[in-house]
């Protein structure tokens, strides 16, 4: 047997005349996740608390987190979440303060966050129940008693 036995065929080259194992490196990578610290936390918080995405009009709350994206991206450089990853992160963590595991999310970060994070969760949550009232009243008005 000749060494052309066990050589692998080559690389057809792509219509631009490289081959593909020089495009590989070339491919779009997906972005890193960004990974929320208590401090990046507190900061969704801050910015969630001051735009009340859950109160956003129909069809205006994904603008609302749209909104709270761009103000974590613009304060902390490295942050490449979305809205739809800030949805996600305000979500899990009013899930878990609801179910008071807070405990579980103390895994870094200082006993000043951890505090700063959970009176951040109270008020969202209180902003949330008021929200929620003034909404049933509201429909209340609008449906006539039968």
């Amino acid at each position: 047997m000749s060494n052309e036995d066990h050589e692998p065929p080559p690389i057809p080259p792509d219509p631009e005349g490289v081959s593909t194992l020089q495009n590989a490196h070339l491919k779009p990578t997906r972005k890193k996740a960004f990974r929320f610290l208590p401090s990046s936390d507190v900061f969704l918080l801050k910015e969630v608390t001051a735009h009340t995405p859950w109160a956003a009009a129909h069809g205006e709350t994904n603008t609302a987190w749209t909104t709270v994206a761009n103000e974590l991206k613009n304060a902390i450089s490295a942050s490449t979440a979305d809205d739809k990853a800030c949805r996600r992160r305000f979500t899990a963590l009013l899930d878990t303060f609801r179910r008071e595991e807070m405990e579980s999310l103390r895994v870094s970060g200082t006993a000043e966050e951890y505090r700063e994070r959970e009176q951040l969760l109270t008020d969202c949550l209180e902003l949330e129940k008021a929200n929620k009232k003034k909404r049933k009243q509201r429909d209340a008005k609008l449906r006539p008693a039968k």
